[in-house]
Order: structure tokens, then sequence, then C-alpha cells
């Protein structure tokens, strides 16, 4: 085991962010063992006026959000307005490794370090440092310098149109967020993602970055599947129920599952193959009408939806949705209850994986909070953490007397290799399939690692057949081998020895029965790193339980928070596998970094329930500072107002509009022309705001509905009002922020034609373009691989495509 105490142990991060992204970017290199210095100002982050607060109480030392934000950091205040302080902050990134900067125009502008006030300046001061910064869209494109928080994110992305499914009528229910702050957590990830790349790459070769993260592009990446059948030609998903062709059991496709009402609450299912229906059948005890020929197959029960939901639901409400998610998953089928933060709490899966941290802060007392959903084998994350600092705590630490430089570990490398890619030199052997395995292995690829995705055409990868493999799948080699022979694994083996990750998301065992475990692995390979995720890890009570995404996003409360007040919860949404697909890719790197300075690989388990569980920090604190279970509140927010999505012209167009401050404030007003609002007394602050939601919206409403969403926007982003068009993934796919920006890229596809598919929502400064090609097609690299990198013959290949061990 290594001596040092975290994967990045030794690395020194400035954090120059507020709000949310750019500090979970900061949190997670923390928890990974960098030394993260917050800085603040006088009075505090942003997010110490967010809550949940104990009993309700505003209190700057209380924040939940700010707590779990922020532990295992250190805190300093400075004031960007006193000379003394810019030359202290200048102190502190002279002598880090990495600065994290956020905000529309860069955190750079406000506090100008010694003068620099961009990153351009500050690199050439500074080459060997790596600067992140976390924006709305980026320094590009026609939306450079607009703002945007959780909610316009969220909007403007398409993912709000994805969220609930179909509704009965579009023009009354608007798309919705996801409870939480999920798209200011993706853009964190990714920028943390996008960090830990450079930071691999300094080491190789001496060279610092400026890596811009696009929070717009990082969330439209959870939309790639729709974006790649967009580029194939097809429409936007219809909101409206009538339109859906195909009938829906649940608010989900018939023929996978929904969410059934029981005694107490809810519990989803997923019997979607024949097979797995037959046993839910032996579930619900062969019910009378199991032999009806209208649900006899999978397509006839999909005809049938409405008769069948009525009979599924008449026997699921005389049960507990805990004993027929047991009794489900006694059967193999993918069965979970919709759980609450309560159940969440107290769940012994999550207990025996220690998945909750206990952490007792000085002011706001002890609380459970939610944990990382990762495990390294040869580098333990710590189960204690230290509390979030107090404001200022940490000054006398770092302000009052010499820093140590910090130990530049990058002189190993090649300081000639300017422009290399940061993965250049890293070989991965793909085992995965279907969505967050290949998303994470797409990440890799496009950071300029040779991604060889290994499959067979005796159990080839479901998405092969539609538009979303184009896009889980750029820039990879694709070699086709068949793991059920024994020269097959061999061959595997073989190239796993020349290889320097292997990546899988089979269900837990599944690997094992192969004959891939990490014990194999780790003897042909000594040094390599192996990431496995599954739907809830590789230990504890329910290891063994058969998931999907969508089940999982109801078991671990997500789903709870997110929907329209007082109504059963959303059916489902593709959210949990491209968030899960990014964390791997962001692990990875992490085991990377650590390998390039001890030599140790690492066996990484991730769960994909922890994964959703640990981005709902919010509601889980809540809870243990009120009691309060989170319900869904649509688009409104717990602090700021107005906060919602409005009407416009046309059909089923809708604008999101979030006034985080009261210079916004005012300025709305004078948008939407009401002198009246700016100077009433009672809306002068957030909370006067918040108890007359209800006016402000109709306010709202009253102008939105004869203004058309885009240009709306652009009046009010002229006016420093965070908005953005409410979009279907059609709309989106012709952003011109994504086009001018570059997201979208032209590639000539496997069948000949060029289309525009999505790329990376980051850019290196001195890179021209990421390594970006289009999927391949199974066997295309066989040559390659066994031929030239095993060193095979012509003949051998040929007979083991006889074999159809090549196959």
């Amino acid at each position: 085991m290594s001596q040092a105490t975290g994967l990045l142990s030794g690395m020194k991060v400035v954090e120059l962010a507020s709000r949310i992204s750019g500090p979970y970017c900061g949190k997670i290199l923390a928890h990974l063992g960098a030394e993260v210095i917050k800085v603040e100002p006088p009075e505090g982050d942003e997010t110490r006026r967010l809550g949940p607060f104990p009993n309700h109480i505003p209190h700057p030392e209380k924040s939940g959000l700010f707590l779990w934000l922020n532990a295992n950091k250190y805190g300093v205040t400075l004031d960007a307005a006193l000379p003394r302080d810019r030359r202290r902050l200048a102190h502190l990134i002279r002598n880090a490794d990495i600065l994290i900067e956020s905000d529309a125009r860069g955190s750079l502008h406000t506090w100008q370090p010694d003068g620099l006030i961009n990153g351009q300046l500050l690199r050439q001061r500074h080459p060997g440092l790596i600067l992140t910064s976390v924006t709305p869209f980026g320094s590009w494109g026609p939306y450079a310098g607009y703002k945007a928080t959780d909610l316009v994110l969220f909007h403007m992305s398409g993912n709000a149109h994805g969220l609930l499914g179909p509704v009965e009528d579009p023009g009354c229910d608007p798309p919705i967020r996801a409870g939480g702050h999920q798209a200011e957590l993706v853009a964190g990830m990714a920028a943390a993602t996008a960090t830990l790349s450079a930071l691999y790459r300094k080491r190789m070769t001496g060279l610092g970055s400026h890596v811009e993260l696009s929070a717009f592009e990082a969330m439209a990446n959870q939309l790639i599947s729709g974006l790649a059948n967009c580029a194939y030609g097809q429409p936007a998903p219809p909101r409206a129920q009538q339109e859906v062709k195909e009938a829906a059991i649940g608010g989900m496709v018939t023929a996978i599952g929904g969410v059934l009402p029981c005694r107490d609450g809810y519990v989803a299912i997923s019997p979607r193959e024949d097979a797995q229906w037959a046993r839910w059948l032996d579930v619900m005890g062969q019910p009378a009408w199991a032999g009806d020929v209208r649900f006899r197959t999978r397509e006839s029960r999909q005809q049938n939806t409405t008769e069948l939901w009525e009979l599924l639901s008449q026997w699921s409400l005389q049960h507990s949705k805990h004993d027929i998610a047991r009794w489900g998953q006694d059967k193999r089928i993918p069965c979970f209850p919709t759980n609450t933060v309560e159940e969440l709490l107290s769940d012994e899966h999550l207990a025996a994986r220690k998945f909750f941290v206990d952490i007792d802060h000085p002011a706001a007392g002890p609380f459970k909070y939610p944990g990382v959903p990762y495990t390294f084998s040869n580098t333990p994350l710590p189960l204690n953490a230290r509390p979030a600092p107090l404001l200022g705590q940490h000054n006398d630490m770092f302000l009052g007397g010499s820093v140590t430089l910090s130990q530049d570990s990058s002189q190993a490398g090649n300081i000639s290799q300017a422009g290399a890619r940061p993965l250049t030199g890293v070989r991965v052997v793909d085992l995965s399939w279907i969505i967050a395995g290949p998303t994470a292995t797409r990440f890799l690829a496009m950071m300029g690692a040779e991604v060889i995705k290994v499959g067979s055409a005796r159990r080839p990868d479901p998405s092969t057949r539609g538009a979303p493999f184009q896009a889980y799948n750029q820039s990879k080699r694709y070699a086709a081998l068949n793991l059920s022979k024994p020269e097959g694994l061999e061959l595997v083996k073989q190239l796993l020895r020349i290889s320097d990750v292997v990546v899988e998301n089979f269900a837990a065992g599944v690997i094992e029965r192969l004959g891939l475990g990490y014990d194999v692995v780790s003897a042909v390979k000594p040094d390599i790193i192996m990431v496995s995720s599954s739907g809830t890890g590789h230990s504890g009570p329910h290891k063994d339980y058969v998931a999907y995404g969508s089940l999982l996003q109801h078991y671990t409360g997500w789903n709870g928070i997110s929907g329209y007040p007082n109504r059963e919860p959303i059916k489902g949404g593709l959210w949990a596998d491209p968030w899960v697909g990014m964390e791997l890719a962001m692990v990875t790197l992490a085991a990377l970094n650590h390998r390039a300075v001890t030599g140790e690989g690492q066996y990484i388990d991730l769960s994909m329930a922890e994964a959703l569980s640990a981005s709902i920090p919010e509601a889980l604190l809540d809870y243990q500072m009120n009691g309060d279970i989170p319900a869904p509140q649509g688009n409104r927010d717990t602090w700021d107002a107005p906060h919602g999505v409005y009407p416009c012209a046309g059909e089923d167009r809708w604008i999101a509009i979030a006034v985080t401050s009261e210079s916004e404030w005012q300025a709305l007003c004078g948008v939407i022309e009401r002198p009246d609002l700016a100077a009433d007394p009672g809306l002068l602050n957030a909370e006067g705001r918040r108890r007359r939601c209800d006016e402000l919206d109709a306010a709202m409403t009253l102008w939105t509905r004869h203004q058309d969403d885009e240009a709306a926007m652009h009046r009010l982003q002229a006016a420093g009002v965070p908005a953005g068009p409410s979009l279907d993934i059609a709309r989106v796919y012709q952003s011109p922020q994504l086009r001018e920006g570059g997201y979208l890229r032209p590639l000539r596809t496997s069948d000949g034609e060029t289309r525009d598919l999505p790329g990376l929502p980051w850019r290196f400064s001195d890179l021209d373009d990421h390594h970006i090609a289009a999927a391949p097609v199974l066997g295309q690299d066989n040559t390659y691989v066994y031929q030239e990198l095993l060193g095979l013959s012509e003949a051998e290949v040929a007979r083991l495509v006889e074999a159809q061990i090549i196959y």
C-alpha cells in the first residue's frame, strides 16, 4: 500500500470560485488528497447564504450546502479591493499546482492578482500552473459572457424536456429541472475530469494548461445519445402524451417497466424481457389473467398498456414497496422501492459500504454527509473528513507567513511534447457496453488515450443498433473477440499485458465468472488500473441486485425530489448512466495520476446508486437538520425568486429565468417594464419575493407570453439577468452556441455520411482540437490489435476467425 495519504497527495490547489460548480471541482480534488485552499471574500462565499439550515434559521457557518461542498478544504478570506490582499492571492497562486476560477467573466477579472486580469497573462507568469476556468458557456461562441444558473443550464441543454417524459397537456405542464443543483454538479464533475487530465499531462510533459469548461456543453453531454439521434435525422421526442406513437406504462416504455403504486408508496419495476416477464408473473402468484393473449408478448403488452397497468396496480396496492422489490430481486428482476431520504439514511446496503461520513462541525454540529461512490484498492480514501472551514479559519496558517513552494513533479517528463494530448501513450481495454462504461472510455479516447473496445458478434453491445453508439464510441478502436472461449480469454490477457487501464460495467460477479477478475488481471499486469462499475457496487448485501440506471434514480431518492409538487414520482429519465460515465472517467484519471508518481495500479469499485445519492446533499442534510422530507417543487427554488419557467409565444415554447441578486431583480423589472415591482418595498429582497411567488409568476407570464423565447433571452442577458429558452433536443442540436463554439464536429460515420456529432465540453488553450473520430464497427481494428500489437501471423488470425474466437 502506498505511503501517500491520497491519490493527489502533494498537490496544492487554490480555489477562487463561488457558488457550486467550481467549488464542487475543488471538493473532488480535496477528497482525493489534494491540499485545497478556498479563497472567500470577507462576507463569505455565496453558498453560505443558501441552505438548508438547522431549524430553518440562516447562519453563515451552518449552511448544509456549504458544509458539504467544502469539507476537507482550508479556508482564507481576502478582499479584492485591497492591494495587499491581491498580493497575498498572487503568493498563494505562485505556490499552487492548480487554480480553479468560476463565473461568466472569470474570477481573475475580479481579483486581478499582481495585475493579472486573465488566464493568458497568468500562464505567461506561471507556465507550469494548471488554470481551470468553470464558466456557463465558455469564452467562445455567441453566448460567451452570458450568465446562467442551474435552472437555466438544465433547460437550455434539453435535459428538462426529457426528465418527465410525455405529459397530458404540454401547455399547462412546462418542462422541469431536476431537484437540487444537478447542472452545476455536472459542470463541477466535468471540470474535475478535465483538470485531472491536465495534471496527468503535466506529470508526463512538464506543461501547465489553461482548461476552460463550458457548463452548457457539459450538460449537453448528458444527452449525447439524443444529439446522435438528431444527427441521424430523428425528431425530438414529443412531449404530448397523445403524440407518443408507442404506448407507455406509467410514463415509461411498456415493455421496459414503470412505477407501481403500493400501500406505502411506490415501487419501480423493469421486467423488460419476455423471460423476466414470465418470472414477474411468478412474483404475482400467476394471476388469472397471466395467460391473456393481450399480454403474451412484449409487443402485445405495449399495445395494451392501459389495461395491463390497471391490473398490475390492483395487485401492487395490496403490498409493501419493500416486499415487492425484494420478491422481484429474488427472481432476478430489476426492481427497487422509491425511497425517501429518510429511508436512504437507514439503508442497510449503504451502511454496509460505509457510504455516509460522520462529520462534526464546530458551529453546525454532527451530521451524516453523503460520501463518494468509489473505492480504490491500494489507496483507501479516509472514512472521516475535516469539517468545512469557518470563515477565515486558516488565515494565519496561509497568510501570516511564508508558504513552502510546491514540489514540481513534472521534471521527469519531456517538456518538448508541447501540444501533446493529455493521455497520449495510455492504452485502455474497453470491456464495457451500453452507456455508462462506453461514455467513460469515450472521454479517455478523446483526450488522446488509445481505447480498444472489445466485443463479439456472439453477444453484441445492445447500443450497436442505434445512433447513440456513434456518440458513445467515438475515437475508439474496435476488435472482435469471443471471451466465452479459453483462447479468447488468453488473447485478452495478452492485450491487458501491454495496456494501462481496463474498464468494465457488467453486473456484479460477471467479470469474475468470465475469468477476468482483478486477481487475474493484476497477476497479468501488476500496475494495471481496473475500473468496475455496477448498479450497487461490488460489496454489501445488495451487491447482486439487478439494476438499471432509471430504477436506481428511484432507489436513491433522486427522482423523489424532482417533478411537480403533489404528484406521482417521475417515471424515469436517462440521467444516471451519463452522469456515472463522467465520474468513471474522473476516477480513472485520478488513478493514472497516482500511478505516474508511485507506479501502483488500482482496482476501482464504483456504485451507480451511490453516485446518485451523493448528488442530493441538500435533501439528505435538510432531513437531518429539520426532519423535513424534501418534496418536488417544480422549477421553483428554496432561496432565489423569481425562479421559474414561463410560457412564450409559439407552441410549447418556454423561457427559464432566475434572479439571484437584488441588482438582477431591478434589471428584470426594467426589461419587463414594471417600475411598480422594482419600487415595491416588499420585493427588495429574496425572502419577500419568495413570499409572493404566485404574484410574481403571474407578472412574468404577462410579459413572456408575447415574447419569442430566444429574443427574450438576449434582452434579459443584455441586462444581466440569467435566462434561456427551455429547448428540446432538436433545438439544442441546432444551437448556435454548440455549432459556432465547435462542440458539434462534422465526422464521416461508418455508413459514409458526414454528420455533426458531439465533442468534449472543455478546451485546452494550447491544443487546436481534441482527438475526435467517428465510432468504429465491430472487427474494424482486428489486424492492428492481433497482428501489430500481439504479433500473430495472418494465418493464425485466419484460424481464430474460422474457429469463432475472433468473432
